[in-house]
């Protein structure tokens, strides 16, 4: 089976899937994409562009456009140089910076992201453990601004797996 790289293997994610759903092929895709659009662009605006321009389902510009960064040799969203692979999740709500940070960095907020820690210093290369099994390090420690630490159940350590949790806190 021809199949987009970097997907699952499966038959939901297959080339012919994204002809039926899109009414076009991969290399049309890589056709309108090279034609219409500026190389530099990131991928938001690529899916955002395959969106609008063309009526695409996200899901289907996400594969599109993550395709397409492959064809330009760019690295997949997410991947490290070294590590593999980090996430990010984002969420706007309305507070303030302050409100946010005393929020994430409370006891009670701690014990939401975290779980149950004996204690926790905001500070760089500061490690911790929640009774949980979670533990970590600091990494970034910017006031009102970051906390970036990497992020691992005891178990997940065989499987290799390093996670860093990134939290940015910006103003609306």
């Amino acid at each position: 089976m021809n199949d987009m790289r970097g997907l699952n293997r499966s038959d939901s994610l297959s080339l012919e899937a994204l002809q039926e759903a899109t009414g076009r092929t991969r290399e049309d895709w890589m056709t309108i994409l090279e034609q219409e659009t500026v190389k530099s662009w990131s991928h938001e605006e690529i899916v955002d562009y395959l969106n609008k321009e063309y009526d695409v389902e996200v899901k289907w510009s996400e594969l599109i456009a993550c395709d397409y960064e492959s064809k330009l040799q760019r690295k997949v969203v997410g991947q490290t140089a070294s590590v593999g692979f980090q996430v990010g999740v984002r969420r706007t709500y309305p507070i303030s910076q302050e409100q946010a940070w005393t929020l994430l960095t409370s006891p009670d907020g701690l014990k939401l992201w975290l779980g149950e820690l004996s204690s926790f210093d905001l500070k760089v290369g500061q490690k911790y453990i929640s009774k949980e099994g979670l533990f970590g390090e600091l990494r970034v420690v910017k006031l009102y601004q970051q906390l970036r630490m990497t992020w691992q159940m005891a178990d997940w350590e065989s499987a290799r797996i390093n996670t860093t949790n990134s939290s940015s806190i910006q103003s609306s």
